[in-house]
């Protein structure tokens, strides 16, 4: 149990440094009233965004799917440890698996969506 807190503890730490990432802006401008125009997106800003969000999501999904498999494994007598080992090798596919999932339901919504907008219009 001390594991998924220590994992859980480590995914709100990046949550809230990816926030603080995601708007600098107001930091600054709240502390030295500077305009939040003279600011910009750079690169670098941009890449620690997309690492800090992957890291989050594949940390968010080793925490979720190790909680459920330790709910379901737990008259087994089966400890936070063995259920991340049990986990992480099956991680890809389910990664792989939530991407597909996200890509369909996105175009069954376009589907929908998109001839609503079209017979409206027409």
């Amino acid at each position: 149990m001390l594991l998924f807190i220590a994992i859980f503890a480590v995914i709100f730490i990046l949550t809230i440094v990816g926030n603080m990432l995601l708007n600098p802006v107001s930091l600054v401008d709240t502390i030295s009233n500077i305009r939040a125009e003279e600011f910009g997106p750079t690169f670098g800003y941009i890449l620690t965004l997309v690492i800090l969000s992957i890291v989050i999501l594949i940390l968010g999904l080793l925490f979720q799917f190790s909680l459920l498999n330790l709910t379901i494994n737990l008259e087994k007598g089966m400890g936070a440890r063995e259920s991340i080992k049990t986990v992480l090798p099956k991680l890809a596919p389910l990664i792989w698996t939530g991407i597909l999932q996200g890509i369909i339901i996105m175009v069954g919504f376009m589907l929908f969506i998109i001839p609503g907008i079209y017979f409206a219009i027409y």
